[in-house]
């Protein structure tokens, strides 16, 4: 709430560019921790970090101001709704790919375990490139339109996935593009869903991220399970399905609005 619509892109694409940063730059100092000690010593340190950031940030954040019962409810509009079900669809499809790129490419390609920390710092790069760019243009091009057009161009990227098993670096292109276009998509949903339920945003926030993990479940199960009976090919044709239904459902919850329209009801 203290950061103005308008400018709310920005904001939430800064906090998921230092996720970005974070694993870009963790990745290969955990690698290094892991030779230096075992693998439990990266959770070691991180474990001793999130107790340094846990009591500065008892000790620099506002307190927040005294919240009646009522703003603890949500109404839960119809937009509201459509969100949610959007949210569990994309949450679906991107787990199908994070479970299943990484078997890919060692399946197809042979890469070893030291190259999938190289795969994953790309990947972490590719995020930060979606979250980077809705922090810097997301706000003036509108909010619900990078959600529209950066799904838009996930799906022929899902559906021509199995291509890249003529070659290592077609996939990982194909793979970096994907993560560019939903990680946009993300950042973007989640900017527009902090105005959904301005009496309840803490509630209405809550509601949209169950829904992103109900949907990431569903995708982690169908997606492993898929892929270790038939392959890449069907996981792409049902992740490009699922993506559709995101779309479908967005265009449904946001039909008629502007680029700077506002999403509250």
């Amino acid at each position: 709430a203290s950061v103005p619509y308008a400018h709310r892109s920005r904001a939430i694409g800064m906090i998921e560019t230092t996720w970005a940063l974070s694993f870009v730059i963790g990745m290969p100092i955990a690698s290094i921790l892991i030779r230096a000690g075992t693998w439990r010593t990266p959770f070691i340190v991180i474990s001793i970090l999130c107790v340094i950031v846990g009591i500065i940030f008892n000790q620099r954040l506002p307190t927040n101001p005294p919240i009646s019962s009522l703003e603890n409810r949500s109404r839960l509009s119809l937009t509201a709704k459509k969100v949610i079900c959007a949210m569990i669809a994309l949450g679906a499809g991107h787990m199908m790919m994070l479970v299943t790129f990484a078997t890919f490419l060692e399946d197809e390609h042979n890469v070893s375990t030291s190259g999938l920390g190289f795969v994953a710092v790309i990947i972490g790069l590719a995020e930060l490139v979606g979250s980077g760019g809705v922090a810097l243009i997301g706000d003036k091009i509108g909010k619900v339109v990078v959600v529209k057009y950066a799904l838009m161009l996930s799906l022929p990227l899902s559906i021509i996935l199995p291509l890249g098993s003529s070659s290592l670096w077609l996939a990982l292109l194909l793979i970096s593009l994907w993560f560019i276009c939903t990680e946009s998509v993300i950042v973007s949903m989640l900017s527009t869903c902090t105005e959904l339920d301005k009496s309840a945003r803490g509630a209405m926030m809550g509601f949209v991220y169950a829904g992103w993990a109900l949907g990431r479940l569903f995708g982690a199960i169908f997606g492993s399970r898929v892929y270790e009976s038939s392959g890449i090919v069907p996981v792409a044709f049902v992740m490009t399905a699922v993506l559709s239904i995101a779309l479908l459902v967005v265009f449904q919850a946001f039909k008629g609005q502007t680029a700077t329209e506002k999403v509250s009801e």
